[in-house]
């Protein structure tokens, strides 16, 4: 917040100083943009807590949805989510549309979806089709649609959340 402020008052005295018309508010994006802008984070980089961090960021934005929401809305799934190279499982519960992000297991999954690495899982994420035999899919077969559309929402998400990895609070996530 400080330092926003600073540099308002930084390009307002450059203005003032040298009889420009610029617009303070729009120097002080394009400076924030150059300064801040990070380089999009490659998937293998992330850290186990960075990449459950995303992740749970990328369903928190799902939840927001309101087209997943209206689609699901007289859905209640639990879902297990692993990723097991990494060590890495969540559950994505679903209660009237509503889609809830857990750390670990809670209670009993109707639906499993495994990844054996998770280079798999972030191939997956960016084309949208898992390689040949890296992805398995263990439940009623009738769950497929629902477990589709989140997991395609969840991936735009997941894709929004790194190339922009900040929270509501503004606090960076990697």
């Amino acid at each position: 917040m400080s330092w926003d402020r600073e540099k308002k008052n930084s390009l307002m005295r450059e203005n003032r100083l040298h009889g420009t018309a610029l617009n303070w508010r729009a120097r002080l994006d394009s400076t924030r943009e150059a300064t801040i802008q990070p380089e999009t984070p490659r998937f293998d980089t992330l850290s186990k807590r960075g990449a459950r961090r995303v992740i749970q960021r990328a369903l928190v934005l799902v939840g927001r949805n309101r087209a997943v929401r209206q689609n699901l809305r007289a859905v209640e799934l639990n879902s297990l989510w692993m990723i097991e190279d990494l060590d890495l499982d969540w559950t994505v519960l679903i209660e009237r549309g509503r889609p809830e992000f857990h750390r670990g297991r809670v209670g009993h999954p109707q639906v499993i979806l495994r990844w054996r690495m998770g280079e798999d899982f972030f191939h997956h994420i960016e084309s949208g089709a898992p390689r040949e035999g890296s992805y398995v899919f263990e439940g009623e077969a009738s769950w497929r649609r629902v477990i589709d559309t989140v997991f395609n929402a969840f991936a735009k998400a997941l894709r929004t959340v790194l190339v922009d990895p900040v929270g509501d609070d503004g606090e960076r996530l990697l």
